[in-house]
């Protein structure tokens, strides 16, 4: 997953793209939860939604395609899968209204949200996951470790002992202060 090669998530098949930055968002979290970070928490469930958001824009764009290609049946059912209200009798016209009508508010909170997510993403966010910021710090928790820990570590281990240092670092801050 270093370097953004999300392809090094795919154990057999090809799966979408999007499945592969799905299953990366809930590394990312799941790694941020283990090591106590809030802050890219709160990001990754900003993330979660901005993808929520345009898949279902994208499906209901896709619906209304297959509408006018005189499909309706099956966009019927794709919309009522997803939870989408239709009558039947409306018209194919009257559908696609309704279905826009949804696309405009999925897009104003896909908006709102991503100014949500700016505004918490801290200025020096900047720097990537590469496998050198990995191998960084990975160097910097063996110091403190005392022990040499290699590549091979689970991500899950990884994070737990950059938990431990932190709760570490706050313990001698806390008892140190005069």
């Amino acid at each position: 997953m270093c370097n953004d090669n999300l392809h090094a998530l795919v154990v057999e098949g090809t799966p979408p793209d999007n499945a592969l930055r799905m299953a990366k968002i809930d590394l990312i979290t799941e790694f941020a939860e283990l090591s106590g970070d809030k802050q890219s928490v709160k990001l990754n469930g900003h993330i979660r939604l901005i993808h929520f958001y345009r898949a279902n824009i994208s499906g209901l764009t896709i619906a209304i395609v297959v509408i006018q290609e005189g499909d309706r049946g099956r966009a019927v059912e794709y919309l009522r899968s997803t939870g989408f209200p239709v009558k039947d009798t409306w018209t194919d016209e009257e559908l696609a209204k309704k279905i826009v009508s949804k696309i405009k508010y999925l897009d104003t909170r896909l908006h709102e949200e991503l100014k949500k997510y700016e505004a918490a993403m801290p200025k020096e966010m900047g720097e990537k996951m590469t496998a050198d910021y990995f191998t960084a710090q990975l160097v910097g928790l063996s110091d403190d470790a005392g022990v040499h820990l290699t590549k091979d570590i689970m991500m899950s281990e990884f994070a737990i002992r950059i938990k431990n240092l932190q709760k570490k670092l706050e313990y001698v801050k806390h008892h140190t202060k005069h």
